[in-house]
């Protein structure tokens, strides 16, 4: 890491309005326990069409959404990052929850496999 980048990320971890919490996401979404974050970022899953443990599945559905929503204040964002494309039917149900929901593809070459690739980032808001 050059000491540009290591400065940077330094002050950015600094930052007294970010919170770095290390715990087993679905547990603590799930808990009755409601901190309120202005945003929560997920990369967990490959999408949720596509899990890394079956086990993540229920986190999809409402009620996941639902615990998602009480973690969050108003206006504030729910960005998932998807390896693939998600389900119509998960976009729709993110969508009938959330004030604005955007699908965003994203392009870059992927340094691994040395070939262009599309991700996408789910974006969701907060209702006012």
């Amino acid at each position: 890491m050059n000491l540009a980048l290591s400065r940077r990320k330094k002050r950015f971890l600094s930052d007294s309005r970010l919170k770095l919490l290390e715990d087993e996401f679905f547990v603590y979404v799930a808990s009755s326990v409601h901190a309120r974050y202005n945003a929560i970022l997920i990369d967990v899953d490959d999408s949720p069409n596509v899990l890394w443990h079956n086990i993540h599945a229920a986190f999809y559905g409402s009620t996941g959404i639902e615990a998602i929503q009480a973690h969050l204040t108003t206006g504030c964002v729910l960005a998932l990052w998807c390896a693939f494309r998600p389900s119509e039917d998960f976009v729709e149900l993110v969508r009938a929850n959330f004030a604005t929901t955007e699908l965003v593809e994203v392009h870059f070459e992927n340094p691994c496999l040395r070939q262009p690739e599309t991700n996408y980032i789910l974006l969701a808001t907060m209702p006012m």
